[in-house]
This record gives C-alpha cells, structure tokens and sequence, in this order.
C-alpha cells in the first residue's frame, strides 16, 4: 500500500487507518514546527477521528495521541485547541489511551494545558450527545478529584452547566460543593483557574502568504480576506493535477466557500468561483460533487460571476460533469430565482442550445419553477426533448 501522507492528501482521503510506515510519516511531520506542517499533521489525525470505526481505533491511537501529546503543546493557540479537540474525539473510543496524556501534563507542571485537554475530553465523554459515557467516566473524575486532582476539578467546574451534564447536576454539584465550588451560574471558580474558555482565539502566527505558510483548518472562511499573493498561490495550485496540491487547493476553497463572505471581499468570492470550476473538472468523483455543492451554496452571493461558469460547465465536453451539474447547481437555481434566470435558459434553448435543453429536462420542477411546470415541459417537447414530466403525465393518463 503507498504511504498516503507522503503521496495524497487527507481532503482526498477516506476511512484512513494508518500503516505502520504512515504513523512513521506523520511523527515526522509533527516534528516539523512551521504552521502548515502542523495544521497537515492535524488534518491527517481528525480526518482520522472523524472516519475511523470502533474497531479500529486500537490501530490508530497509538501513534496519534503520542503526536498529539506535542501538538498540545504548541505556542499557538490554534493548534493547541484544534488538538486538544482531536485527542478528545479519540477519547470517544479509547479513553484509557487519553487518560496518561493529561497525567503527563501534570507532571511536567503544564498544569493550563492539562485542563485545556481535560475540558475538551470531559466535553465528549460527559456531555456530547452522540456519544454520552457519563456513567462510566464520572467515576473515574471523582476518583481524579478525589485524589487532588485540580485539573480535572477547573474541567468539570467549567462545564457544569453544559447540556446533558447539566441534566446530572445532582451527582455533578455535590462533588464541587465539598471541594469549595459554588456550582451556580453567577459564582465564580475563586482559584480554579479555569474559564469557559481558557485560552481566547488569537490570530495564528502573521504569515505573508497563508495559502504557503499557514493551512486551512486555521482560518475562518467568510472573514479571510487573501492578499494578491495568496490568490496567485492559489491559482498555482488550481493549475496542478498531483493529488497533493490537488488536496491543498480543495481544502483552502472547503473553507473559503463553506461560510457567507463579509462585506468588501468581492476579490476572494470571485477567485472562489474560479476555482470552483477547476475542481468541478478533477477526475474524482468526491472532489467534483463538493464543488458543485459549494457552488450552489454560494451562488446567490455573486450571480454575475457564477452564471458564466454554470454555463460553461453545462457544455462541458465531460459529458459526465454535464449530467451532474443540473441536479446539483441548475435546478436549485431555478427553484430559488426562477424569474431571473429561467428567461435565460429558455432563451438558449429557443436559440438551439441541445445541451442547455438536455440539462433544463435534468431538472427537478421545485420550488419557484413549479407553477410554471407547463411551460417548462412545452417548452423541452417543442425542441424535441422527451421530457420526464410529460411522461409522467402521459403514464397518469392511460391509468
């Protein structure tokens, strides 16, 4: 099997299982400081989390909470968090894995850090929804408090009033109460030194150039505004066909275009937009459907500049992108702003566009385009286009 850390990209990637040999690559990444480094190592290990079944966990935790045990301890606020985030999804699994992490803070005096981790972990284990252990994990926090423990007590204290963990109050408020805890809302924690946020969300290193220097899982999409080098790197990128770069670029549009972009960032929306339509024409299937779902979700933000890429992608000589981009971009855009742009589509049908009519008749009649559901297929019979819907009335008929 190749080494998909040195050869792929975790955007690109599913169900990932380390080897051996890629457990080796990733602690080597780790051990490189610069923020893209780190922020790849990340990706890799939540991709990781995020995929990696019950079973399997065993094969993974190993070589993941050792790289993670250095990730929390970063300078950086944001990779300190992100990690602390990671060995918590861990803890859903193999919390006996996570446990000596934290102890190890401890003795090393890195007492902030081991209730930054703490925090996260006791947010999965106690109060997560999907993977609720109160009855198995508080136990072993009153033993920890029990003992002395401060770290896990700040923890605990800090997320007394969270969700399902505030449904266990009657087990959760005596334990801080005997330890000189107030458990109420308007109390605050004398001397535990813990907040609801221990560590406030700065700004990552400045770095000139993010698209080079920094990586995605860093940054805000709808607030990031790229600065004419950025935009050139992503160009670059938008330009290669190795699965690296490939990963790279789609996971920096993933994040520019998941979020509504702020006033006066009309130069990224637009790059965006570009890109959007390099990805629509990669050869994996999984990269192409997430940039023509991204392209939907934000086509109403810039209309006069997505419309000429939707055409274009409609006469794709890809027949197989051609046949996506009506369920996923076309018919949305007529269910949403029927009056704007279905003259538009009549008009090049009217005109002969085959491949426009082909792509109108792939369509879904939803929403704004429901009362005008006639037309529409009066209009595709017209130009000699079987429509669906005239079968299906032609069907009702002879029942």
């Amino acid at each position: 099997m190749a080494n998909r850390i040195e050869e792929s990209h975790p955007y690109l990637e599913d169900h990932i299982v380390f080897t051996e040999e890629e457990a080796g690559s990733l602690r080597r990444l780790c051990a490189k400081t610069d923020l893209r480094s780190r922020g790849q190592c990340l990706a890799w290990i939540c991709g990781g989390c995020s995929w990696i079944s019950e079973d399997d966990a065993s094969a993974n935790v190993g070589a993941v909470a050792s790289v993670l045990e250095v990730l929390i301890q970063d300078r950086r606020h944001c990779v300190r968090d992100k990690a602390a985030w990671a060995l918590a999804s861990i803890a859903r699994w193999c919390s006996d894995d996570v446990w000596p992490v934290v102890a190890r803070l401890e003795a090393r005096g890195k007492r902030k850090l081991a209730t930054l981790v703490l925090h996260e972990v006791l947010a999965v284990l106690l109060d997560s929804f999907f993977f609720n252990h109160f009855d198995e994990c508080f136990p072993r926090v009153r033993a920890a408090i029990e003992a002395g423990d401060e770290p896990m007590l700040a923890a605990l204290w800090a997320l007394r009033h969270r969700g399902r963990l505030a449904k266990r109050a009657s087990e959760v408020d005596p334990l801080l109460l005997a330890h000189g805890l107030d458990p109420t809302p308007s109390v605050e924690a004398s001397g535990c030194g813990c907040r609801t946020r221990r560590y406030p969300r700065r700004a990552c290193d400045r770095v000139l150039n993010r698209v080079e220097g920094s990586h995605p899982l860093f940054h805000e999409g709808g607030r990031l505004r790229l600065n004419a080098a950025e935009r050139k790197s992503l160009r670059r990128l938008g330009q290669t066909v190795d699965p690296q770069s490939r990963g790279r670029l789609c996971a920096w549009v993933d994040v520019l275009a998941r979020y509504p972009w702020s006033a006066g960032n009309a130069a990224t929306a637009d790059l965006v937009f570009e890109l959007l339509e390099a990805m629509a024409n990669d050869a994996q299937q999984d990269v192409r459907s997430q940039a023509l779902m991204l392209f939907e979700r934000r086509f109403a933000e810039r209309p006069a500049t997505a419309w000429p890429v939707v055409v274009r992608l409609i006469h794709s000589p890809d027949p197989e992108l051609a046949e996506l981009v009506p369920p996923f971009i076309l018919e949305h855009i007529l269910e949403k702003h029927f009056d704007r742009y279905y003259p538009r589509v009549r008009d090049a049908v009217e005109a002969g566009d085959r491949r426009m009519a082909e792509a109108l008749d792939g369509c879904l009649i939803l929403g704004q385009a429901e009362p005008h559901r006639e037309e529409i297929v009066e209009l595709l019979c017209r130009h000699d286009i079987v429509s669906r819907y005239a079968n299906w009335q032609a069907a009702d008929e002879d029942e």
